[in-house]
């Protein structure tokens, strides 16, 4: 299983690192190119800064924009209200840092976020394509990038400040019944612009007010409603600290529900750390509403558990039933609290 780790300078030099490890590890790089193009900006917010990346296994093509003050996803266009960011007045649907989009094709003279096969919003137009992002400034203490190509899965975990990891994933979903598609990304809840930069920005954060660069999470699917559609869950809708890892989905009908948060999750918490030495740990499944107040479970992220960082020191590995998993804190570690943890399959030393 591909593994990298290391720091980096920006979130555009982070792009480039993660162009260079897909290449190392049978992808093929459609695209890398500069890319300041944005959909909107506002007077005098312009930035010449920005990188894009198409790469592709197969028939799983991957799509990722790095991003200085940028509206990256064109059905953000109409997020015209502004705030003043790092002393720079913008649209709240720029965005600074790194998104990703999934699909089933590749087209140069495309957006970046416009490919052949991408998800888009349900009940929506193509036009109004899906995918998700997170906030990134500055050099990165530290990254890893977990890989598995068969079934696939990229973990990238991003040490966006000392001891404060942010994330992306992006899967092709373990499926429970017979379904089409499945490919998947997820990011941190999208925020108003001005709280991208605080501790709300978290895969664990609790839901506020949603507006600028893109979604929560998307999968491309086919059988589970009618025609060919994407899940969509930028406004998921919880009672704080009472999910679960799989959940009730109470969305409207065709959208999604991917378990990342709040922190307190009652399954876990309410859980020994350990049974004997060994730290319980869950798969991170995803149910589709069906608009009436019930829904399914239609699969799960393949290999990748959640578990209680109480339980370990950020980095360690640990092996269940022959399988290795790297575990890593979802958002930070606050000693005297339950805090979740990504368990992210790995086989390095």
């Amino acid at each position: 299983m591909p593994y990298d780790s290391g720091t980096a300078a920006s979130q555009h030099d982070f792009l480039d690192r993660l162009r260079v490890f897909l290449a190392a590890n049978g992808w093929t790089v459609d695209l890398w190119a500069a890319d300041a193009s944005s959909y909107s900006t506002y007077p005098g917010s312009a930035s010449t800064e920005g990188q894009r990346l198409h790469a592709h296994l197969g028939g799983t093509h991957l799509h990722f924009r790095s991003a200085t003050r940028a509206t990256v996803f064109g059905w953000r266009d109409t997020y015209l209200s502004s705030d003043i960011v790092d002393g720079v007045r913008q649209y709240r649907s720029q965005f600074t840092g790194l998104a990703c989009a999934v699909s089933t094709g590749f087209d140069a003279q495309a957006a970046w976020d416009a490919q052949p096969g991408v998800p888009f919003k349900p009940a929506g137009t193509p036009d109004e394509t899906s995918g998700s992002a997170l906030w990134l400034s500055g050099a990165l203490p530290g990254y890893r990038m977990f890989l598995v190509n068969e079934p696939f899965l990229l973990v990238l975990a991003l040490e966006v400040s000392v001891g404060v990891w942010r994330y992306l994933l992006l899967a092709d979903i373990a499926k429970y019944g017979a379904w089409g598609g499945g490919l998947f990304c997820a990011g941190p809840i999208p925020q108003t612009v001005l709280s991208l930069r605080d501790a709300n920005q978290l895969m664990d954060a609790q839901i506020s007010t949603s507006y600028g660069y893109g979604g929560w999470c998307s999968v491309h699917g086919r059988g589970l409603s009618d025609g060919d559609w994407a899940a969509f869950a930028a406004y998921p809708q919880s009672k704080a600290g009472a999910l679960y890892p799989v959940r009730v989905a109470v969305n409207p009908t065709r959208e999604l529900d991917f378990y990342a948060f709040p922190p307190d999750v009652p399954l876990l918490a309410s859980m020994p750390s350990g049974f004997t030495g060994i730290a319980p740990m869950v798969p991170i499944r995803l149910a589709l509403s069906h608009g009436d107040g019930n829904c399914s479970l239609i699969g799960e992220i393949p290999g990748l558990r959640l578990t209680r960082m109480d339980a370990f020191m950020p980095g360690e590995v640990v092996t269940l039933s022959g399988a290795r998993h790297m575990v890593l804190p979802c958002s930070t570690v606050e000693a005297g609290r339950f805090c979740p943890a990504f368990a992210i399959p790995y086989d390095g030393d």
